[in-house]
């Protein structure tokens, strides 16, 4: 990861032309994790105002609205009929559209996008590689495909491989809840959030998915930093594990400002979180 200033960050915090709170109201809450590494993703798909952006699986449509302040135009695509519901910030008109599809990968057109974003899909359904064409079918001759992916929580599968003593005080207060390893931990989150798997693809599984399907990948990096990664990892296995919760959105400012300020000066990165970049072969 390239260290980032803390008003790189900051930048982040408004979305269209609207400022935070605005934005809550439009657009639900953002992800917190998604927000972090934003800097990140936006370097890896290299955006240009003459491109067309596809945010595949664009969830609130958050990110999307970044996506078209740098492009000739940004397509979020979700089954959630709620982004159908989003209205367009006036400053993004003809620039920004969102689309409620029941199977998104079809029905996009062919060789019509630049660039594919693919935020925390590939997991959703059994077999991948069907998403894998739809993004080859539909991306331009030489497109870039953004693939961002949770790999694994490597700070709760060391605690738990380590013993530390900040799972044994969790098993205190939780004795009948907590999971027995790390794996049956990953299981019941993987199943929280409604994926095919029990487990989590590797960066080198997504790049072997890519490869066979027609992709060259042509870069791998892990965002956010570690220290934010962690404690993101630490916050989501407490929720989880006290009341069932594995995403949680309050007090998203001040998290947000806190994690920017330390990942700022945190120069190595959270191998959790994947960001694996592809070209479209020709």
């Amino acid at each position: 990861m390239t260290q980032r200033s803390f008003l790189t960050y900051l930048r982040h915090l408004r979305f269209g032309a609207l400022p935070v709170q605005a934005a809550y109201s439009r657009y639900g809450y953002p992800n917190l994790l998604k927000r972090l590494q934003a800097p990140d993703i936006l370097d890896a798909l290299d955006l240009a105002p003459d491109r067309r952006v596809l945010d595949f699986g664009c969830g609130s449509g958050f990110f999307t609205i970044e996506l078209a302040k740098r492009s000739a135009l940004a397509v979020g695509v979700d089954v959630d009929p709620f982004i159908a519901t989003l209205r367009i910030p006036s400053n993004l008109e003809g620039k920004l559209r969102f689309e409620a599809r029941s199977a998104p990968q079809e029905g996009l057109p062919d060789a019509y996008f630049d660039r594919i974003l693919a935020s925390e899909v590939l997991p959703m359904i059994e077999d991948p590689s069907v998403m894998i064409r739809a993004f080859r079918r539909t991306l331009k001759p030489g497109g870039l495909l953004v693939v961002v992916n949770g790999v694994g929580h490597p700070t709760i599968r060391d605690a738990y491989a380590d013993g530390a003593p900040k799972l044994d005080e969790l098993r205190r207060a939780y004795p009948d809840r907590i999971w027995p390893s790390y794996a049956d931990y990953a299981a019941a989150l993987q199943a929280s959030f409604g994926t095919a798997r029990r487990d989590f693809l590797s960066a080198e599984d997504i790049a072997a998915l890519l490869e066979q399907g027609g992709f060259e990948v042509v870069g791998t990096r892990f965002s956010p930093a570690r220290s934010a990664g962690a404690e993101l990892s630490w916050r989501q296995f407490e929720t989880f594990l006290s009341d069932g919760r594995s995403v949680t959105t309050e007090g998203f400012l001040e998290s947000y400002l806190k994690l920017a300020w330390r990942s700022a000066r945190d120069p190595d990165d959270h191998l959790g979180g994947a960001i694996v970049t592809a070209r479209l072969r020709v």
